[in-house]
């Protein structure tokens, strides 16, 4: 099939990416979401030609160790073992983090971070692509987390500890 599935659900960078594809066929899975494609079948998300994975799971940030990565990492593996071909491609839109460090206090990182590498080491199709947080013309996150995540990569942001790009510089 020629559709793209996206583990995300933001409309604006959908349309950005339906726009440098060229293509209108698609199928969103929000994070929240992603047990009820893993517990049944749904034929139109199988095989697709490609999968988008960008965004995280802010709520399960409250959850216990196991609960997080099972949400963060576990189940979006399960799902596409579940419904990816052969020559599905896979794409991550991963946090741009310039650290040398070789460790991180930040749950959100290691979580981003430790998918990466199981995207890695489980497909073959597999391309990730590091990208500042976004942010609109405004100056405004566009992060789909609680009133906590937003105030506290609001205060990362104020502190220069996180870089942005606007929309607009993303999409040249």
């Amino acid at each position: 099939m020629n559709k793209i599935i996206f583990l995300e659900r933001s409309a604006k960078f959908i349309n950005i990416i339906l726009n440098k594809l060229h293509n209108k066929s698609y199928y969103v899975i929000p994070w929240r979401e992603i047990n009820k494609f893993i517990d049944h079948d749904y034929d139109q998300i199988r095989n697709p030609k490609i999968i988008v994975i960008c965004g995280y799971d802010y709520s399960s940030s409250y959850s216990n160790y196991e609960n997080y990565i099972e949400s963060t990492v576990n189940r979006p593996i399960k799902l596409i073992k579940k419904i990816n071909s052969v020559k599905t491609k896979i794409i991550y839109i991963n946090t741009d983090y310039k650290n040398t460090k070789k460790y991180t206090f930040s749950r959100y990182l290691f979580a981003k971070n430790l998918l990466a590498n199981h995207l890695i080491r489980n497909f073959k199709n597999v391309r990730i692509i590091k990208i500042q947080t976004l942010t609109d013309n405004n100056g405004r996150l566009l992060i789909y987390g609680d009133f906590f995540s937003k105030f506290f990569f609001g205060i990362a942001k104020y502190f220069g500890l996180i870089k942005t790009i606007t929309i607009d510089e993303f999409i040249k």
